[in-house]
């Protein structure tokens, strides 16, 4: 038999409405205090008080029955479902005197609105902001490469203000690490609901199957991808319309038992901008970033950042100074970056880097091996192409470029210094 009182947490608890009362009388309803549960108005009214937070209370319980509460106080800053209580009981008055918003007649009568505008296109405008600090290029090329219809595109140009400028070659950042920062901090999420499943395979296995059903893929698993080194044991799959999983053998489960989750985002940049079956690097490091603070997320997070930066210069390195040569027999030629492999151990590398002809797309790609040398410049290249070893190669005068830069960028990864690589 129970021997002392029940009490709920909260009972008793004194709750100050000073601020309440100096809202009230900012939208032009002053009140004051008739007792410890109501006020009256300056017009007569009399308004018992009351709180959605069910650990406070300014009434007793078995006082309140029948009766109606005619002020809700919101404690702190919340104000979830504000909008469709006031609009569904117009004779209440909501306030929020921390905020100093009050609501009555159904609407909000003072107070800045708790539903600030975006910026037009917001999403656009991230977008086009990762296209340019990435890629650059004209106001076309960044509508084909995002997905956004061209138009779109010009409007929210405008919006990157001074952060972006118009070149010859299209646009470009004007403080490239500056954008790729902004670009990965100021994004708000790509919105949209999400889903969360659960199967017993491999995250690889899970992935594949995804990705066929046409999945983009995030998280860790896409960070492992691009080269940052973390465990690939999450998987988030970007979808335009939510695929029947159960089929598959998924069972639904909570986010931390989870094997996959399904994200339908608002934001369909994350889909049409897509690299490969991938998200890019900049969702990809939000997905981890959003999910928890722990040492894994931010270290893979901090290699994205590092991986950004780079890949943001070597580009725009390769866009402003492009090999051109004389191929034999071909006048002017002119090579595209198509991959670059390198695997690292603490001070020795080695990897290819495989480049394009456009004017001769059909043609193997000329590739050239890298490995590791004990003297400057502490790299030796080696053309697939027994007949082409000539330094002058273009092939060959472009990977010599390229990895000048990129030991220049990260020297301590092979325990040199930026002073054995000095600019050209």
């Amino acid at each position: 038999m129970q021997s002392v009182l029940s009490l709920p947490f909260g009972l008793g608890y004194t709750i100050d409405i000073t601020q309440t009362l100096t809202a009230l009388a900012a939208a032009g309803m002053p009140a004051r205090v008739e007792a410890f549960d109501r006020l009256q108005f300056d017009d007569g009214r009399t308004a018992f008080l009351a709180t959605p937070d069910p650990t406070t209370t300014v009434i007793d319980g078995d006082a309140a029955g029948g009766r109606s509460d005619d002020v809700i106080l919101l404690p702190g800053g919340s104000e979830g479902g504000v909008l469709s209580l006031v609009r569904r009981y117009p004779d209440l008055v909501v306030v929020n005197g921390k905020r100093g918003r009050v609501w009555a007649d159904g609407r909000q009568v003072h107070g800045t609105s708790m539903q600030r505008e975006a910026t037009s296109g917001w999403r656009t405008v991230f977008a086009i902001a990762r296209s340019i600090v990435m890629h650059g290029g004209g106001t076309h090329a960044i509508a084909d490469r995002t997905g956004i219809p061209f138009d779109d595109v010009r409007a929210a140009m405008p919006a990157l203000g001074s952060h972006v400028f118009h070149t010859p070659i299209g646009w470009e950042a004007t403080d490239r690490p500056a954008l790729v920062d902004w670009a990965l901090a100021a994004y708000p999420g790509y919105g949209g609901v999400r889903t969360c499943w659960r199967r017993d395979a491999t995250i690889d296995v899970q992935a594949d199957q995804l990705i066929s059903l046409g999945a983009v893929m995030s998280d860790r698993w896409a960070a492992q991808q691009s080269g940052v080194f973390v465990p690939p044991d999450r998987l988030t799959a970007f979808f335009a319309e939510h695929p029947d999983v159960q089929a598959l053998g998924y069972e639904p489960a909570s986010a931390d038992h989870a094997t996959v989750k399904v994200v339908i985002p608002q934001d369909a940049t994350t889909l049409t901008s897509a690299e490969g079956c991938s998200t890019d690097d900049f969702i990809t490091a939000h997905v981890i970033y959003e999910d928890s603070w722990v040492t894994a997320n931010t270290d893979a997070v901090n290699g994205l950042r590092q991986l950004l930066h780079f890949r943001s210069d070597l580009a725009h390195d390769l866009r402003w100074h492009p090999n051109k040569g004389s191929g034999e027999g071909r006048g002017g030629l002119m090579l595209q970056l198509l991959s670059l492999t390198l695997a690292y151990d603490d001070t020795r590398f080695f990897g290819s880097v495989m480049f394009t002809e456009p004017d001769h797309p059909d043609d193997p790609p000329p590739t050239i091996l890298i490995d590791h040398a004990d003297e400057p410049p502490w790299f030796r290249l080696t053309n697939v192409d027994a007949t082409e070893q000539d330094p002058s190669v273009p092939a060959m005068v472009e990977a010599d470029r390229i990895m000048r830069f990129l030991l220049r960028y990260t020297p301590e990864r092979i325990g040199r210094t930026p002073a054995d690589f000095p600019q050209p």
